[in-house]
């Protein structure tokens, strides 16, 4: 199978989640190039509908052979110019030399209490008003 030698898998490796998961729904989301190019190049074969089929744009790409991975392709590796051994991916420590801040004095702040008036003085039961046809009657 053309996926295992290109992604250098082992045949041993159980695909069927993966297959179990190509559908239209995953054409939407971030794993979309997968679906499709698994699919059509023939890697991987969805388990229900082909979801290249069901949807009508991926639909289109697929009838016009459309494709994003060319397997003739392969990628030199790149020497660079006065480098030599084996890259590492390891970085060394960068030390920062330590910084002294000096203290910062906050003068206190003095908050006045603020009085609340007893419940009675701010809080008055509703009114019901009395309301005529005749003194709204500007308002129609």
């Amino acid at each position: 199978m053309g996926f295992f030698k290109i992604l250098l898998i082992d045949s041993s490796v159980d695909l069927s989640t993966i297959n179990e998961n190509l559908t239209e729904d995953s054409l939407f989301e971030e794993k979309w190039i997968l679906t499709y190019e698994s699919i059509i190049h023939g890697w991987l074969s969805p388990i229900g509908p082909n979801p290249l089929e069901v949807n009508e744009y991926f639909k289109i790409l697929k009838d016009n052979n459309i494709k994003f991975y060319d397997e003739t392709i392969i990628a030199k590796p790149l020497a660079i110019r006065g480098l030599e051994g084996e890259l590492s991916e390891e970085k060394p420590p960068v030390e920062v030399p330590p910084v002294e801040v000096p203290p910062v004095e906050v003068p206190p702040v003095e908050v006045p209490p603020v009085e609340v008036p007893p419940e009675e003085e701010y809080y008055e039961e509703p009114q019901e008003e009395e309301y005529s046809d005749e003194e709204d009657s500007s308002y129609y």
